[in-house]
């Protein structure tokens, strides 16, 4: 490559490597909530793309840092792992951008693929040049590297046994030339010293937490991004913005993967995770993460990895969608995971998805036999609930028109505020509507104007409703305690106050609705209780 000094067999071996125009870097460490820009990842193997503008999330600053810590350690290795999609790779090849760029560094980027034809970057004297590789010329072309810095980005064991020869001859190259090399993978976890030749004390781990909702929105709010990506959004071509609650509605399908919510609509983010479950045979499989996996490469794309409040990552479902395929796959055993995965990461907010998907799976079942599903108030008294059917609601017309007495209601939308599901019933000769909310958190919306809003859309069908019965259905473990109420955080208030309380003589008080609302428990293990 230009600018740079090479042996002679190194020479002859890069003959073929073509010049490259240097990558657009436009700042050297982004700050949080900033944006920057990488060029060229049509030659890095990650995206067909040609550039990306990236938002500086708080993890990606993190990153930065600890690339930049890493350079004068003295650790030989640094192992990138953390769940699907998160921009890891991007990053790091924004990073290599700026060492060899920027800094003069001889940067030597390898991104192997699931069928082993290696994408190559060399940055040499401030130039670069690109070339794919076999196996048998990558193995040659490390051998012959003198790279100060070597980035080994798709690392797995996908690739079979020639894995071991590569990571043979790279690490011997890694010690000679006193290199340091860089491992980015999925998940993480599967990279161990021994394997590379290092001892413990030489290879660093650095793990990249998951983006949050709010990661989503504010990165959104840069119109120049949201023009980038405006296209796998169900939105007008021509809108600048995008909602909150349209975000949240495809982060139910996309969850932490940055990749599914800002390159596919919501439909290829279905086809994906359908495609990947259709190789996993059961519940055990998904979550086997051992080299011998034969669904290692499902998992990385079903799974995150997020940190417990002790500092220990645990694997979860990458999203409520895929959970909630999960469920409908392997049925019993798929409930049982999804409560076990939740009690190992003892997160609330999971331990809500596994219950309410577990309620409108149980509700399903009875509707198919029992016509009942039974829960317990706060004095442990067992409450039936009648179940005649269940159907998805969208608030159509067409679905206003199919409410009847005990026939449940599911929000067919992810972003349905208020309600898990609802029902009309009968008590005595009044018509109540029942809205029952799935709660493991320790705060709750309480969203009046949300139940004023469908009745008011039942009562113009004909419906005639007195009555208001609002429950928050908690989790319930066997001679135990179920967890404490949430505080529950009033919005419209006083637009009930015309219902009646259930079936009491009693107004809904304006102000003052959250003393009507019922807490219930739903059956659920006990280990899941120990968790909470």
């Amino acid at each position: 490559p230009p600018g740079g000094t090479l042996s002679a067999g190194m020479r002859n071996l890069t003959s073929n490597w073509m010049p490259i125009t240097n990558p657009f870097y436009s700042c050297k460490n982004p700050d949080v909530g900033n944006f920057f820009e990488v060029d060229q990842l049509q030659h890095t193997g990650l995206n067909e793309v040609k550039q990306k503008r990236l938002f500086a999330s708080t993890e990606v600053v993190r990153l930065f840092q600890a690339l930049d810590d890493f350079i004068p350690s003295s650790r030989r290795g640094l192992a990138i792992g953390g769940s699907p999609g998160l921009g890891k790779s991007c990053t790091t090849w924004a990073w290599a951008c700026k060492k060899g760029l920027l800094d003069g560094s001889q940067v030597l980027w390898v991104h192997v693929a699931k069928y082993f034809l290696a994408s190559c970057v060399l940055f040499s004297g401030k130039s670069c040049t690109t070339c794919s590789l076999g196996h048998e010329a990558l193995v040659q072309m490390l051998n012959q590297s003198s790279a100060n810095i070597i980035v080994f980005d798709g690392y797995g064991f996908t690739m079979g046994d020639r894995i071991s020869e590569v990571l043979t001859t790279l690490m011997v190259q890694v010690m000679r030339c006193n290199s340091k090399v860089i491992f980015v993978s999925s998940l993480g976890g599967n990279l161990k010293a021994s394997e590379l030749g290092l001892g413990r004390n030489d290879l660093t781990r650095f793990e990249m937490s998951p983006w949050t909702l709010e990661d989503y929105i504010a990165a959104c709010a840069d119109v120049d991004f949201f023009k980038s990506v405006r296209k796998f959004f169900a939105i007008e071509s021509t809108a600048d913005t995008i909602s909150a609650d349209l975000l949240q509605e495809k982060y139910f399908y996309a969850g932490v993967s940055v990749r599914w919510m800002f390159e596919m609509d919501i439909d290829a983010i279905k086809a994906e995770i359908e495609m990947h479950f259709s190789e996993v045979r059961n519940p055990e499989a998904l979550v086997d993460l051992s080299a011998a996996s034969s669904t290692l490469d499902s998992s990385n794309h079903l799974l995150m990895r997020t940190r417990r409040s002790d500092g220990v990552f645990i694997s979860f479902f990458v999203s409520k969608y895929a959970m909630q395929h999960s469920i409908q796959k392997f049925h019993k055993k798929g409930i049982a995971w999804a409560y076990h995965l939740s009690a190992e990461n003892r997160n609330r907010s999971h331990f809500g998805w596994v219950l309410e998907l577990d309620f409108v799976t149980k509700l399903r079942a009875a509707a198919e036999d029992s016509m009942q599903l039974t829960v317990q108030d706060l004095s442990n008294a067992v409450v039936p609930w009648k179940v005649s059917g269940v159907e998805n609601f969208d608030g159509s017309a067409q679905t206003l028109k199919r409410w009847e007495l005990d026939h449940w209601m599911i929000p067919k939308s992810s972003r349905q505020p208020g309600f898990d599901a609802a029902c009309l019933t009968q008590v005595g000769m009044i018509h109540i509507l029942r809205v029952v909310q799935v709660t493991c958190g320790s705060k709750h919306n309480l969203r009046m104007d949300t139940f004023a809003s469908l009745i008011q859309k039942l009562v113009s069908t004909g419906l005639i409703i007195t009555g208001l019965e609002v429950i928050f259905l908690l989790p319930k473990f066997a001679d135990r305690d179920r967890i404490a109420p949430p505080i529950l955080e009033l919005s419209g208030p006083g637009q009930c106050k015309q219902l009646k309380v259930g079936a009491s003589d009693e107004n809904w008080d304006q102000g003052q609705e959250e003393k009507h609302v019922l807490f219930h428990g739903l059956e659920a293990p006990v280990h899941f209780f120990t968790a909470l």
